[in-house]
């Protein structure tokens, strides 16, 4: 037996396998009583006579650690760990690779921990497009659980994130990095008979095995999802700052967003010139930065069909579209100091476009879901597709100068005819999309996928940022944000204040309040104006605030003291966007919001380190009077100026102790209110 001891881990090399006994200080494989068959790191099951390769060595230097194994000279699994000691997590990539002169057919790959099982708790999120990212603490029930992704849709149905406690508080937070279809599958072990039986819990991160039967050719090598494991540093709120200051540290340079405005919940894919040219004067006269023109502008030569039936079809319409043809609009729109954006779905192509009825060749069916109509998907694993497409995002690029393209997924890509579980589609597309970026670096590309169905942190690194959900109800979109930080950088997350002219009428409870002006925002849980209610204009912006701020609706009918308020927001946006940027999240507790949940006050603080600023963002849902706030990670001696930099007003001095420790109190007067500061 041979034993690595290092960065809060403990690995035990032992009969030809490696386990791992601690984690961050966490009790892991408990060594007297575990069964031989829930041993190990891994799990893996391929065409071979061996079912369990061997170690053959393993390797600790250093921030890493190398385990390699081997199964009858033809299968060789490697797991690569690499430990932050400062954030408090492990990086860890493995991969199988054949190294016989056959073809190996691949069904399982996960990698494998075991765990004590001392009253754990687990926290994972449901997900369905405008009801995103809605998790909580709960109990393990015996048998455990399972969870995975919809077909193609990386988050839909769940993310790709679980964190887990024990009783002491102890714990641990995984993120999968997917790679196509996953799964995580939990489950309790039991030996021995009745209170004197032990018990622990398995824990299977990797490649869902659904449909898994890929066919390895000698050489090749397929890679796991790859995994980041953290400290639960006793809570969700403690650990994820750490998550964040990871990708501050890891994802290079970023582009600095422009505030924008997508046309889509105006009056969705219907175009009218005369509203178009209008939201455009209004977005320029209000100081936005980008204008985007959302679905309905394609289908040139599919025509009166539903915008969903003319996708593969990206020819611009008819110019009594926008009373003149697309191109001369984008050209319109940057002469009046906007840039232009287009939003497509490359991957979804209609039976009707011509692209399909010419080359057929090129594609395999997709998932039709609640449509009538037929759709398929490229087969970007060939070169042929794969070049077309970006032939299809490189040419509207340069044809309209983008500055902003937002990617679109709405149908599950449906079974994978490579048996990959998508390996291979998204090894494709997330290599592609990294081409475009590259080529165009002034163009931000954006990923949505019917809302947050492709939110996960591949995706995140792959594209410049993420639309997170199609509910542009404030409450609910703020609720999905926030438990979307849990897994995302804030600066990955795109999200829309989405607004149209209330009436003038009674608002809140506060004595001062009195009649004000009031914007509608959406209704309910859907995706669009079916239903919609009232808010202060102040309200809507204020909970719109974060690092990447774009606007919706209809903004044509804002009065002239609406205007004046977005102005404000709009100006502190385009002030503050670095220190937004470089910034990391702070949250108060646990007790994280859900949606539908308006109850309360919130708090958030973005902390830029580097530059020692925190933006302090304080929210009343319904709730009494004000509330105490107690800041964190701020230098103790030093003397903060606290001030609000939206209405300019100055609230004081205050030392980073009593920052700290004491708090300061924000009086937030009525329900739906908020209150930014500025801590420097």
């Amino acid at each position: 037996m041979k034993k690595f001891d290092f960065h809060g881990a403990e690995f035990i090399a032992q009969n030809k396998t490696i386990r791992l006994m601690k984690l961050f200080g966490m009790d892991m494989e408990p060594e007297e009583w575990v069964h031989e068959r829930s041993v190990g790191i891994f799990n893996v099951f391929a065409s071979l006579s061996c079912y369990r390769p061997q170690l053959i060595r393993a390797v600790a230097e250093k921030n890493t650690f190398r385990a390699i194994f081997e199964a009858d000279k033809k299968l060789r699994y490697v797991s690569l760990w690499e430990f932050d000691r400062e954030l408090k997590l492990a990086v860890r990539q493995d991969y199988v690779e054949n190294i016989s002169q056959d073809d190996i057919l691949l069904n399982r790959a996960c990698m494998h921990f075991v765990l004590r099982n001392d009253r754990l708790q687990s926290f994972y999120q449901n997900n369905v497009s405008c009801q995103e990212n809605i998790g909580t603490w709960k109990d393990i029930e015996h048998g455990g659980f399972f969870l995975s992704c919809e077909e193609g849709k990386i988050t839909g149905g769940a993310t790709p994130f679980l964190a887990l406690k024990n009783v002491r508080g102890e714990g641990l937070v995984f993120h999968l990095e997917p790679n196509g279809n996953w799964q995580i599958r939990l489950k309790t072990q039991a030996f021995g008979f009745g209170n004197g039986g032990k018990s622990h819990v398995e824990l299977e991160l990797g490649q869902r095995e659904q449909q898994f039967a890929m066919r390895l050719k000698p050489g090749e090598k397929f890679f796991l999802p790859k995994l980041i494991v953290q400290d639960l540093c006793g809570g969700l709120c403690n650990s994820t700052p750490n998550l964040h200051r990871y990708f501050l540290k890891n994802c290079g340079s970023r582009k600095e967003m422009p505030i924008g405005y997508n046309t889509w919940y105006d009056i969705y894919d219907t175009m009218v010139a005369s509203r178009l040219q209008e939201n455009l004067q209004t977005a320029k006269e209000l100081g936005l930065e980008q204008f985007t023109i959302d679905a309905g502008w394609f289908g040139g030569s599919i025509k009166e069909r539903e915008w969903y039936d003319q996708v593969g079809d990206w020819t611009e319409k008819d110019s009594e579209s926008f009373g003149m043809t697309l191109h001369e609009f984008s050209r319109k729109v940057r002469e009046s100091g906007l840039k232009f954006g287009l939003w497509l779905e490359p991957e979804r192509v209609s039976e009707l476009s011509p692209v399909y009825r010419k080359n057929p060749e090129y594609f395999t069916l997709g998932d039709n879901g609640a449509y009538p109509e037929i759709f398929y998907k490229w087969k970007i694993y060939e070169q042929e597709p794969y070049d077309r497409v970006k032939q299809l995002i490189c040419g509207l690029i340069e044809t309209y100068h983008l500055s902003w393209l937002l990617l679109d997924l709405n149908f599950e890509l449906y079974y994978d005819e490579t048996f990959s579980e998508s390996y291979r589609y998204y090894r494709a597309w997330n290599r592609l999309i990294a081409e475009i970026r590259e080529k165009y670096p002034e163009t931000v590309i954006e990923g949505c996928a019917a809302g947050g169905m492709r939110s996960d942190l591949s995706s995140a690194k792959s594209f410049d940022c993420l639309y997170l959900n199609d509910n542009v109800n404030p409450w609910d979109s703020f609720a999905a944000y926030v438990q979307g930080t849990l897994r995302l950088p804030p600066f990955k997350i795109d999200r829309w204040c989405c607004i149209k002219r209330g009436a003038d009428e009674e608002f809140g409870t506060g004595k001062d309040e009195g009649r004000r002006e009031t914007v509608a925002v959406t209704s309910g849980s859907g995706a669009g104006w079916g239903q919609a209610e009232r808010v202060s204009v102040n309200f809507a912006c204020a909970l719109a605030l974060h690092p990447i701020m774009s606007f919706s609706g209809d903004l044509r009918g804002l009065s002239s003291a609406q205007k004046e308020i977005v102005k404000k927001y709009v100006a502190f946006q385009k002030e503050y966007r670095k220190i937004y940027d470089g910034s990391i999240l702070f949250y108060e507790s646990d007790d994280f919001l859900k949606s539908g949940n308006r109850e309360g006050t919130v708090f958030l603080q973005y902390c830029n380190e580097e530059r020692d600023i925190s933006l302090v963002h304080a929210y009343r849902f319904m709730d009494c009077g004000g509330r105490t706030f107690v800041l964190k990670n701020l230098k103790r001696i030093k003397r903060y100026r606290v001030f609000d930099p939206i209405y300019q007003k100055e609230w004081g001095i205050f030392s980073g102790k009593e920052l700290t420790e004491k708090g300061i109190k924000i009086d937030l007067s009525g329900d739906h209110s908020a209150r930014i500061l500025c801590v420097e």
